[in-house]
């Protein structure tokens, strides 16, 4: 019979994890009703933590079962998103300071778009307005009513087809974008862009 693999990381993380919910060995073995000196053990790597068990103190705790089965590093779903978030979030400013070294402004709003733009009919069919009858945001009258942006050329003074929200945040989330792409040209596939945009008699007065 081949003897249970301790895995003492295991253990260092529940110690972890009691110290991040500021909960004692003691408090663990009243509410997970094991013994204290059976968490103990883990603890200090002498005893195997079985999944089983795993799983009562991850819902004991509040924690994440695949931290303490060392599946991953995130010690609670919500530090998870919150990493994940700032990720994004340097991925968004980094993405918006290489289209402003092109040269383009985001547009994301009607005032943003009624400064560059004066032809008002263009204007109004990107817009819809709010219960107090005011045009505030963009969006694509031909795919439900998805937000939408566009891109000021600041140096052609020209304006992009519009683009879907959703197609520009996946560009952010693109890695291969960034780092392959936008030094060269600040879209990926503009026949892509460009099937998102209303075709137009004219082009808007800027």
């Amino acid at each position: 019979m081949k003897k249970p693999i301790i895995k003492p990381e295991q253990g260092k993380r529940l110690k972890a994890a009691l110290k991040y919910r500021n909960k004692s060995q003691k408090w663990l073995s009243d509410n997970a009703h094991i013994s204290q000196p059976t968490i103990s053990d883990i603890i200090n790597g002498k005893v195997r933590l079985t999944e089983q068990n795993a799983l009562l103190f991850s819902r004991v705790l509040d924690i994440s079962l695949k931290y303490l089965l060392l599946e991953s590093d995130y010690i609670t779903s919500e530090e998870k998103a919150a990493d994940r978030w700032q990720s994004y979030s340097k991925r968004e400013q980094l993405y918006l300071q290489i289209l402003e070294l092109h040269g383009y402004e985001l547009i994301t709003t009607v005032s943003e778009l009624e400064e560059k733009v004066s032809d008002s009919f263009f204007i109004k069919q990107w817009v819809i307005k709010d219960e107090w009858g005011k045009s505030t945001t963009l969006h694509h009258v031909n795919y439900d009513r998805a937000r939408i942006i566009f891109l000021y050329d600041q140096k052609a003074k020209k304006l992009s087809p519009p683009i879907l929200m959703s197609e520009f945040w996946e560009m952010i989330s693109n890695i291969d974008y960034h780092f392959l792409c936008c030094l060269e040209r600040p879209f990926r596939k503009y026949k892509d862009m460009i099937e998102y945009s209303i075709p137009l008699g004219k082009k808007p007065k800027i």
